[in-house]
């Protein structure tokens, strides 16, 4: 997602999924597939935007918004959100207490039903979920200066559009000139996670919607929309909807005026109804003052959508005091790793992405982070990798 108004202003195999991680056979059952967990800091990667990485044109390579692991190739697929050119990338990713490299491995170009590219803005893909036969769902954002409308789509193995889902109505913007609904600009679509023991696809609005309420501010946080959608036909149809509480925006201490954002960016389903979320804010005080101080904060919480109440029937969030959203609870605030991270890179970035790797030596499984550069040359593409740690 592009965040440059907050932050100053080729060949691919079979997308195969397996039990073990961000995928899984999409069989009946119950029971999350993690229990209980700490997450412990393994290494981080970090490409400065425009450096040389690998035989990727360092102009065009960035803006990783969505990354998926293939448990068959030990590759991690990034969704890059360029508004030109819609791509993926295959990353050969090794991973090890203390280690962690990332080398390009291919790259997969996005066509539509014709086989024809996208015309230029006409997508602007966030969000990836690799499918059982190879196929891959991404969600697009809608694009404020394009007005591009937000979207669900299911693509073939090869790259080529399948099918467009259909959208609840309430999620889709009003014509111009008409009373404000649906997603916001720039924060609709970020998230897309299919679960690994039913089939069911998850999606959420980054912020509140329109009739929903306002976004978040330092003061208060905003109930936003998660959606879930039966994958199980031919069709793919939205079902229930939930609640999930997004945190007001972090500032720093004794702030002045400024502006910010808090959004929801991705979830990762667990199995048994269970979900890693991952928020981010970003915070920058107003250009006259100086020093001009800003605020990022990552945090990844825990989730169940058990005993949650389905709101697909209530019109607005905002207007009922008593909805049962979403009970979270906090894994990590990135904060407490700051100190660990390689010299010269001891700072948060646009994180947006998520998803489970390989296991490590010791059989426990690996979390991958990875950030948005934005294609801005004041930030970076970082990946970090931590070690699922059962308690």
């Amino acid at each position: 997602m592009d965040k440059n108004k907050l932050l100053i202003a080729g060949l691919i195999g079979a997308l195969v999924f397996s039990a073990a991680g961000c995928a899984a056979s999409r069989r009946a059952g119950a029971g999350a597939l993690f229990p209980e967990f700490s997450l412990n800091f393994l290494a981080d990667f970090n490409i400065p935007t425009g450096a040389s990485f690998g035989d990727y044109d360092p102009a065009r390579f960035g803006g990783l918004s969505s990354l998926a692991y293939e448990p068959s190739s030990g590759d991690c697929l990034a969704l890059s959100d360029a508004k030109s050119d819609h791509r993926l990338y295959r990353l050969r990713i090794s991973v090890a207490p203390g280690k962690l490299e990332v080398r390009p491995a291919g790259i997969l170009f996005l066509r539509d039903g014709e086989g024809n590219a996208f015309p230029d803005a006409s997508l602007d893909p966030e969000g990836l979920a690799l499918t059982d036969d190879g196929s891959f769902y991404l969600s697009s954002e809608r694009h404020g200066l394009q007005k591009t409308m937000p979207g669900l789509f299911l693509f073939g193995a090869d790259g080529k559009l399948v099918r467009v889902l259909r959208l609840p109505e309430k999620f889709l913007p009003s014509e111009e000139g008409g009373a404000p609904r649906g997603t916001r600009p720039n924060a609709s679509f970020e998230s897309l996670a299919l679960a690994p023991d039913e089939p069911r696809l998850f999606t959420a609005a980054e912020s509140a919607l329109f009739q929903d309420g306002e976004p978040p501010t330092p003061s208060r946080g905003c109930l936003v929309r998660l959606i879930e959608y039966d994958v199980s036909g031919a069709e793919p149809e939205p079902g229930p909807e939930y609640a999930y509480p997004l945190d007001p925006v972090a500032v720093p201490e004794n702030t002045g005026p400024g502006r910010g954002e808090n959004g929801l960016v991705e979830v990762l389903a667990l199995g048994g109804r269970e979900f890693l979320s991952l928020e981010r804010s970003y915070f920058i005080e107003d250009a006259g003052l100086k020093p001009r101080r800003s605020k990022t904060r990552i945090r990844i919480f825990r989730f169940s959508l058990e005993g949650v109440e389905d709101v697909s029937a209530v019109p607005s969030l905002g207007a009922r005091r008593d909805v049962r959203a979403v009970a979270k609870r906090l894994v990590l605030d990135l904060e407490e790793i700051i100190g660990l991270l390689t010299p010269g890179f001891r700072s948060l970035d646009n994180f947006e992405a998520m998803c489970f790797g390989p296991e490590l030596k010791n059989g426990r499984r690996t979390l991958f982070l990875m950030s948005d550069n934005n294609f801005s040359a004041i930030q970076r593409t970082a990946f970090f990798a931590f070690e699922v740690v059962p308690r």
